[in-house]
């Protein structure tokens, strides 16, 4: 009876370890992804440290030149990567007959000085 009295009150205490214990490794693998957070946030910001690496930052950011230098922007809509002209003909020396003969001439020009 005194063996039986004894699980009784053992097996929720054994239950509430195995709970506390699981949620005890869950806040240990939340501190390990934070402290890598925070190692990659200090990385970032010694990074900032460095004149080069704030010159390339400028250059890409706000595009910022150096004197003498000279900035040339493309503007317009590149095109899709899925749409090819050479797929069209399956040759760049074919003419693609479905356009005119004004567009498939510079749509030949245009091909023969990508390829």
């Amino acid at each position: 009876m005194v063996l039986a009295f004894f699980a009784v009150m053992l097996v929720p205490t054994v239950n509430y370890y195995r709970t506390q214990m699981a949620e005890l490794n869950e806040l240990h693998a939340s501190i390990d992804s934070l402290e890598a957070q925070r190692d990659d946030l200090k990385a970032e910001i010694a990074r900032w440290d460095d004149p080069l690496y704030i010159k390339q930052q400028a250059r890409e950011r706000i595009n910022l030149v150096m004197p003498g230098e000279k900035l040339y922007m493309v503007v317009g809509d590149r095109p899709k990567e899925n749409e090819t002209d050479t797929e069209a003909n399956g040759s760049t020396f074919e003419v693609r007959q479905e356009l005119p003969w004004v567009d498939a001439l510079l749509d030949s020009v245009r091909r023969s000085a990508t390829d």
